[in-house]
Parts: C-alpha cells; sequence; structure tokens
C-alpha cells in the first residue's frame, strides 16, 4: 500500500525556525539583564559560537 505525505514547505518551516531563533536570543538577553542584577551569570546566547 502506498501512503502519500503532506508536501512540507521548506521556506515557511526556515521563517518560522528563524523567528524563533530570534524570539530566543531576546527572551535569553531579557533574562540575562535580571541575572546580571542579581550578581549570577549570564546564560549563553544561541547565536554565540
Amino acid at each position: 500500500m502506498i501512503t502519500l505525505e503532506e508536501e512540507i514547505d521548506l521556506t515557511a518551516v526556515h521563517a518560522d525556525l528563524v523567528n524563533l531563533e530570534e524570539r530566543i536570543v531576546q527572551a535569553t538577553s531579557k533574562h540575562n539583564e535580571f541575572l546580571k542584577e542579581l550578581g549570577l551569570p549570564p546564560l549563553p546566547l544561541a547565536n554565540e559560537g
């Protein structure tokens, strides 16, 4: 029996992933501001190598 798979829009998936990455970086940066105020070390940013 042959089953058809749903077509995936890779451009849309890529755009979603880029958007999520940007949101993660923004949230991590904001969180790190609070950690700095508490004298705690920051979390690494996802885009840092």
